[in-house]
């Protein structure tokens, strides 16, 4: 199990990143980092281009309370904020689970990186801060649809130790399933 948040971890590039929940304050935040993201990553994390950040997607998105709607934010602490926010740094990152209504031991994951932060690990920093963060809640599983050719996650998906199966109607899309341990003791 990795430490609770916030944290603070050091990339093998030497960067400072912060670790912490996400709130709804985030907002400013959200918006600045979609703005670092190409057309690709885009559709690789909404599955749709995506030239702007639609109010409703981004109401659902700010819309946390750190039991049903989790977020865990990265954020470059030796680069300043972006214009118009007052991060404690950079938003780099942002991973979040939201848990099933219909079946509170699953919870849907997603992870989003900027551009120019992708293939340093942080994409997995935040899935296993996800996963910490879910022990002891009663979620078994956390489950992430992706892109089939969205290899990078669905390479960091099988290093956390997920499972894989192809959506049956659409062969573009991946369904993953990554365990969640139980809590110790």
């Amino acid at each position: 199990m990795i430490p609770s948040l916030p944290r603070q971890v050091t990339l093998d590039d030497g960067t400072h990143l912060l670790l912490r929940l996400g709130t709804p304050a985030d907002r400013d935040e959200l918006l600045a980092g979609f703005e670092h993201l190409s057309p690709e990553s885009r559709r690789a994390r909404f599955f749709t281009p995506m030239p702007r950040l639609r109010p409703q997607v981004l109401e659902r998105l700010v819309d946390v309370d750190d039991h049903h709607h989790v977020a865990v934010a990265a954020l470059d602490v030796g680069r300043p904020p972006a214009p118009g926010t007052d991060a404690e740094g950079f938003g780099v990152g942002v991973g979040r689970y939201i848990v099933d209504a219909d079946d509170p031991s699953r919870a849907e994951a997603a992870v989003t990186v900027i551009d120019d932060y992708q293939r340093r690990g942080i994409g997995t920093l935040l899935l296993e801060a996800l996963i910490d963060h879910a022990i002891g809640t009663g979620i078994a599983t956390l489950e992430a649809m992706v892109l089939a050719e969205n290899e990078a996650m669905l390479n960091v998906l099988a290093q956390l130790g997920a499972t894989m199966d192809w959506d049956p109607d659409d062969r573009s899309v991946v369904h993953m399933t990554i365990p969640v341990p139980p809590a110790p003791g």
